[in-house]
């Protein structure tokens, strides 16, 4: 059998990092052999993907990586895909995009792109994507994982046909005893009568998270809500000193980078999701799996997802609406029964694996015209 080489550039272990991570794990398990590839970061001197990759014991390839348009990477990739004989190479960001193309020119080797969708908060981000867009046009397949993305690429040009929406799949995170519970607020210091609220993720200016910390200012003093932020990136330090100058050391406190977000599943009563700009978000699929309740904007496929999780609820990107929110969730307990099954029934990493190793079947199985140089 052929593999599939995963292809992926990355800066942490965010919500598309994982979903990587298991789909190269559970894709053998589908009948289909895989290889990640991870392109090194040159910013940080190492990959974090490959980094938990080997960790896990996964067939992980450090591609290396010396910043913008790498002639030594393609050449590593390409190198890669002809000692494998991989049948397609799947890249799951912009640069792998461009990457991928670059060292298929010649090669028996399909093209597949994820889209997780697209962040346009700088120039170089608005450049990339548009790079990226002019690619996916003569891809073999790109995978939506999101409804709202598959009307966004055929008004970029991607051919319907070549289209196929396959949901984001989780490793399942079983709901937390009372001894677990107990043990990660203890971990967190968090009080008894608490009610904990949690997000988690990259820290972008497309998270809004600055929206929940004066939430919080708006709630009180006197409420008893904590706010746990697990993440880094790019707006930690200005996240960190909203909190100092809001006044909210002691009722937010900020994680940084986890490698486990398990504890935190397990301390907190509800995820909040105050995004801008999502597709289908992991958090979201693993609080539902988990069984908590979620407060979330409505953007991406949240609304579709927390239609099967009646304890959730949606909100408008207003400060006054998500104080009046967090007040009113003040002693919630809930476990989700109806969002934990529908979570593991369409959402698992195994269903996402099967959907994808039967798409690479199909791209083998069909003629495909040449594709232009």
């Amino acid at each position: 059998m052929r593999p599939v080489v995963q292809l992926r550039s990355s800066a942490g272990l965010y919500g598309a990092d994982r979903m990587v991570l298991a789909l190269d794990s559970h894709l053998p398990d589908a009948g289909q052999s895989s290889v990640l590839a991870c392109i090194d970061n040159h910013h940080i001197g190492h990959s974090p993907l490959h980094d938990e990759a080997r960790r896990r014991r996964q067939n992980s390839v450090l591609l290396p990586n010396k910043g913008r348009l790498d002639a030594g990477t393609i050449a590593a990739l390409r190198a890669l895909l002809r000692s494998t004989k991989a049948a397609c190479v799947h890249a799951h960001d912009p640069k792998s995009v461009v990457y991928a193309w670059l060292a298929t020119r010649g090669l028996d080797c399909d093209c597949v792109a994820t889209t997780h969708g697209w962040i346009e908060t700088s120039a170089p981000l608005r450049l990339y994507n548009r790079i990226e867009r002019a690619l996916l046009k003569r891809y073999d397949a790109v995978v939506a994982v999101a409804q709202p993305l598959v009307d966004y690429l055929v008004a970029a040009g991607v051919g319907r046909d070549r289209i196929h929406p396959i949901a984001n799949g989780i490793e399942m995170i079983e709901p937390a005893s009372q001894q677990e519970r107990m043990l990660a607020r203890r971990h967190f210091h968090c009080e008894p009568e608490d009610t904990v609220f949690a997000a988690i993720g990259r820290l972008a200016p497309e998270k809004n998270l600055s929206l929940l910390l004066h939430a919080i200012a708006r709630v009180g003093n006197d409420a008893p809500i904590r706010l746990l932020i697990a993440g880094d990136g790019p707006e930690f330090g200005a996240l960190a000193l909203q909190v100092e100058a809001l006044g909210l050391r002691s009722r937010v406190t900020m994680l940084g980078n986890l490698d486990d977000c398990a504890p935190v599943y397990a301390a907190m009563d509800v995820l909040a999701l105050p995004s801008l700009s999502e597709g289908m978000p992991l958090v979201v699929l693993e609080a539902m799996s988990a069984g908590k309740p979620i407060l979330a904007t409505a953007v991406g496929d949240v609304p579709a997802l927390l239609a099967h999780a009646p304890c959730s609820r949606l909100l408008t990107s207003d400060e006054a609406a998500w104080a009046d929110a967090m007040r009113a969730s003040i002693g919630t307990r809930s476990d989700d029964a109806r969002a934990r099954s529908y979570a593991g029934k369409f959402h698992s990493a195994q269903a996402m694996a099967m959907r994808y190793a039967d798409l690479y079947r199909t791209l083998r199985g069909e003629d495909h015209v040449a594709r232009a140089a």
